[in-house]
Order: structure tokens, then sequence, then C-alpha cells
């Protein structure tokens, strides 16, 4: 975290404000307190889920019964993947620090990427559509350079 007055370096924040500097000390508790871009990520996030995702989540649960493609991703899935690709709905985890130019993530923070899962967790069926944010992220985080065309990462 850096100090008031301090000067952070290019791609980073502050977290912290000088007193008498507009929202010093405010914490963000509901979606209505977001910054305008991550609450239209927001806003889109949760339309998306309601009128793309929940509608199919019956047939996408029917997948998951024992069969032999019980282990393959739903075509329907796919679908709304690159729906979600094309909404600039993905990769909304990596935050800014790790992304500065904005290459491979949203670049939001964990608190405004929180409200964006909450709603994600009203669906079973969302995180199946979401980017594989777990992989990519960790290995963003340690340091690879990743080639996103090699097979495997998906």
């Amino acid at each position: 975290m850096s100090k008031p007055g301090n000067k952070s370096s290019p791609g980073t924040r502050q977290y912290s404000t000088p007193a008498g500097h507009g929202n010093a000390g405010s914490m963000i508790v509901s979606p209505d307190a977001l910054p305008p871009r991550a609450k239209a990520t927001y806003d889109k996030v949760k339309k998306f889920i309601r009128e793309e995702i929940m509608p199919l989540e019956k047939d996408i649960d029917k997948h998951s019964l024992p069969s032999a493609d019980m282990w393959k991703v739903p075509p329907v899935v796919e679908k709304l993947k690159a729906k979600a690709k094309a909404e600039g709905l993905w990769n909304l985890f990596l935050p800014k620090e790790s992304d500065p130019e904005g290459h491979y993530g949203a670049g939001f923070t964990n608190v405004e990427y929180a409200f964006m899962c909450e709603e994600m967790g009203r669906s079973m069926a969302a995180p199946l559509v979401r980017t594989t944010s777990n992989k990519l992220e960790t290995l963003h985080s340690d340091g690879f350079k990743i080639n996103f065309d090699m097979k495997g990462i998906s």
C-alpha cells in the first residue's frame, strides 16, 4: 500500500488517499457505489447471467448425467463462452497491477470483481461459461509468459 502523498509508479494504484481528497476513507459496500466502468460491467454480467445462462441451466445440467459425453463441455456452453467474450465479459479477474496494459484482463480491483462474482454465484452454470481464471491467473501471477495458442489452455 502506498502512503498518502507518495507517487505511484505507472500501472499501480494508490490504496489510500490523503485526507480532504474526494472519497477518502469510503468503502464500496454495494454495487451502486462501484466506479462507472465497474458498475457498467457488473450490470452486463448480471444481465448476461439472467438472460443468457439461467434459461439454459437445465439443459446444461442434463449434460452432467452419466453418459459418454459427461466430461465434455456442452456445445451450448462453448456458444455462451464465445458470446461472453464478444460482450467483453471475459478475464474480469486479472487486476490492473498484474496486467497494467490490459492485455489479458479487465483490470478491476478485488472489491469490484467481488460484486461480479456474487452475481456469477447465483447460477450453477455461470462458472462453466466464465474464463479459466484459476489457470491463467496462476500462470500470470507466477511470471510466466503464456502462449495462449497452446493446446491444453482453454
